[in-house]
């Protein structure tokens, strides 16, 4: 990144190149220029420093101490400390320390500790202590407060905020990226919140992502609307699958309860919080015979060989998957679980359960003949007490 910045900014700024020092050039009050060198002070412009600078078309001068103002572009052999104003362009060789705004860039070839704010891009060789506001890009070494893009954001490390658009990308983030598409980094984050994606190499923090998080080590959190993605973790993934490769909690489960007689769950995520997949079967001639389930849980150990459960259901209850009513069934478990090895362990526990189906639907059959019942012209409500117990590998 800092190589093309480097040729992009060399390119823009190579026809301001001198020998002179920034502490041997004079102050004037100002000029006026249509041109350069067709200006007030010639070719002397681009030795001296102006507190105003008005160029009609292009002007270049050694540096900007007050207000510059360009139709086109203002183009400054050392540094801005003032405001600059341009349709196109504004270009500083060494700094900015001041304001500058222009229709399409603004260039800086060594640091900026003030305002840049473009119609297309903002590219700083640099440090970036202030603001950067383009529409399309902005580009620095490492910024140390803002920068804000319609598109996209570079550069090499973060300590502050990067806001875009679409999308951020920094090596290190040690403060926060907000995107709305994506955020990417290839070392370490602090807070990565992006629409659609964030990829970060290691997390101390938070990953908030609309669809997914990817990430090596994470120390936080990570949440998202679909998938997290993870080497490890020391903290908590809240998605509807979270992947650990490392350290991560995967179990299947074969169980069987008042409901549905026989039972097959999936279980992905950490200890601590897990997502479950479930198909239930219940025997006999109902047409409405299956449960297709998704749902939360949490392990808690007792001991070295024993844990607590607290799982949460809802099923979708349908003739072979077909869905095609608005049948459902709501599960809360609370199961003893006895680990017998690694790879073996045995579940039993209660459950506390709420069906809701169609008024006139042979779903409402699910449920056992015992418990509570209530009706409405639409809908048809069962709740009971039951028990469940299986075997996970």
């Amino acid at each position: 990144m800092k190589t093309k910045s480097t040729f992009i900014l060399g390119f823009l700024i190579s026809m301001t190149l001198c020998l002179a020092q920034e502490d041997s050039l004079r102050i004037l009050p100002g000029q006026v220029s249509f041109i350069y060198p067709l200006s007030t002070s010639g070719v002397q412009s681009m030795n001296n420093r102006f507190l105003v600078s008005i160029n009609i078309l292009a002007g270049a001068t050694a540096a900007n101490e007050g207000f510059e103002v360009g139709g086109l572009a203002n183009v400054n052999r050392f540094y801005n400390r003032g405001s600059q104003f341009a349709g196109i362009c504004n270009v500083n060789g060494t700094s900015n320390y001041g304001a500058q705004f222009a229709g399409i860039c603004n260039c800086t070839g060594s640091s900026s500790e003030g305002i840049q704010c473009a119609g297309i891009c903002n590219l700083t060789n640099g440090d970036l202590k202030g603001i950067q506001a383009g529409g399309i890009a902005n580009t620095c070494g490492r910024v140390k407060g803002f920068q804000a893009a319609g598109i996209a954001n570079v550069s090499d490390s973060v300590e502050g905020f990067q806001v875009a658009g679409i999308c951020n990308t920094a090596s290190n983030v040690d403060g926060i990226q907000a995107a709305g598409i994506a955020n990417q980094s290839g070392g370490f984050a602090r807070v990565q919140a992006g629409g659609i994606a964030n990829v970060a190499r290691n997390i101390d923090g938070a990953q908030l992502a609309g669809i997914a998080n990817v990430a090596g080590y994470v120390k936080g959190v990570q949440v998202a609307g679909i998938v997290n993605l993870c080497d490890s973790i020391d903290g908590l993934p809240v998605a509807l699958i979270s992947i650990v490769r490392h350290g991560g909690y995967r179990k299947w489960e074969a169980w069987g309860s008042e409901a549905f007689q026989a039972n097959l769950s999936y279980k992905i995520g950490v200890n601590a919080l897990y997502t479950i997949i479930s198909l239930g079967y219940k025997t006999g001639e109902r047409d409405n015979n299956m449960g297709l389930g998704m749902g939360l849980g949490s392990q808690r150990a007792l001991g070295s060989n024993s844990s607590l459960d607290l799982e949460g259901h809802v099923y979708h209850i349908s003739r072979n998957l077909y869905m095609n009513e608005d049948n459902f069934m709501y599960t809360l478990r609370l199961n003893y679980v006895q680990h017998m090895g690694d790879h073996l362990a045995v579940f039993a526990g209660p459950s506390f359960n709420m069906l809701h189906a169609v008024a006139g639907s042979d779903a409402i059959h699910i449920a056992p003949g015992y418990g509570m019942s209530t009706s409405t012209t639409s809908y048809n409500w069962k709740y009971w007490v039951g028990f469940n117990a299986g075997v996970r590998f």
